[in-house]
């Protein structure tokens, strides 16, 4: 939903005119009319006074994706976790691959030399 939308429909609940939400903002009556019609958008200062003069929080303008929830830091910490335990076992397989090469190359030096 357009912030126009939103203001026209929080202002027809509150039953303000254009003209009354336009005196709490400080706006002229046609900027609500632009802002409504989605010709204009009102910049922060003006969402900030739009929303104390409907008695909604600034959030009711922001778009919905805005809103929906971010992955909590305890699922990211704990997702980074497992990558960190994958890499380490993937770490100390290729350690323990080149030990292993080594222990053979030196037993193989060694009955070379005796």
């Amino acid at each position: 939903m357009s912030i126009g939308i939103t203001i026209r429909q929080l202002r027809i609940q509150k039953r303000f005119s254009q003209s009354t939400l336009a005196n709490l903002v400080g706006v002229s009556q046609g900027t609500i009319s632009n802002w409504e019609s989605d010709v204009y958008q009102p910049n922060t200062l003006e969402i900030t006074q739009i929303a104390a003069a409907l008695g909604v929080s600034t959030s009711f303008f922001l778009p919905e994706a805005a809103l929906s929830p971010a992955p909590s830091v305890t699922q990211e910490n704990a997702r980074l976790h497992a990558q960190i335990e994958q890499l380490t076992q993937q770490l100390a397989n290729v350690i323990g691959i080149v030990s292993r090469q080594q222990e053979l190359l030196a037993t193989f030096v060694q009955k070379e030399h005796l």
